[in-house]
């Protein structure tokens, strides 16, 4: 028998999908005082069950009369590259501005749902990944291979002209950087530079040397 895996983006946690962060009651309760207010948090792997939560929060939202903006908080290590685009289109078709909040690792396959925000923000202390698409193995003809690898290539084409059309980089660029044999870790001011993040969060009631007044 023939053995494949989907492509993954790599998750540092290795935490795997079914692990649900959100099953505990106290964390339930937290999240769902948060919703009230237009925000929602993924702080976790990106897979099947991000991508059904994300898109039920989003529509209730978009239903809120009250909620004029949606806030989307990010902490995520990356996870499954389907489920990370999956969540950019329900993202990008929602009725509502959607603000995409980067607060600590926006990594991989979490950097796409970053960059679909109508506006970007990040705390100073986040950090940025990309790189490109992971395969783990392949078992199978040389055909089924190439016919495989051709439609990843599409794939690619695609998440470069994305990036490219969010950013002040050009699809050379980004092919270039994702095309690396390295994943590509960079910090909020260059992510600045390159035009992902629009603002970066200003810390208050700080004395230059960085201690509280």
């Amino acid at each position: 028998m023939n053995k494949k895996t989907a492509p993954l983006i790599d998750c540092p946690s290795n935490e795997e999908e079914g692990l649900d962060p959100t099953m505990d009651p106290m964390f339930s309760l937290l999240f769902f005082r948060q919703l009230e207010k237009g925000e929602i948090w993924i702080n976790e792997p990106i897979f099947s069950s991000t991508v059904s939560r994300l898109n039920m929060n989003l529509n209730y939202l978009s239903e809120r009369r009250d909620i004029k903006t949606i806030k989307l908080y990010i902490n995520s290590g990356g996870g499954s590259l389907f489920d990370s685009l999956a969540c950019v289109d329900f993202i990008q078709s929602i009725n509502k501005p959607v603000y995409t909040i980067a607060s600590g690792m926006v990594l991989s396959g979490a950097l796409l749902l970053f960059a679909s925000g109508d506006r970007r923000i990040a705390y100073p202390m986040s950090t940025f990944m990309a790189h490109d698409q992971q395969m783990k193995y392949w078992e199978g003809s040389r055909t089924v291979l190439k016919e495989e690898l051709g439609f990843h290539d599409t794939i690619n084409d695609k998440i470069v002209g994305f990036l490219a059309s969010r950013t002040k980089l050009k699809e050379q660029e980004w092919e270039d950087l994702l095309s690396s044999p390295r994943d590509y870790y960079f910090d909020v001011q260059k992510a600045h530079e390159m035009g992902l993040v629009d603002e970066i969060v200003k810390q208050k009631n700080l004395n230059k040397k960085g201690k509280r007044k």
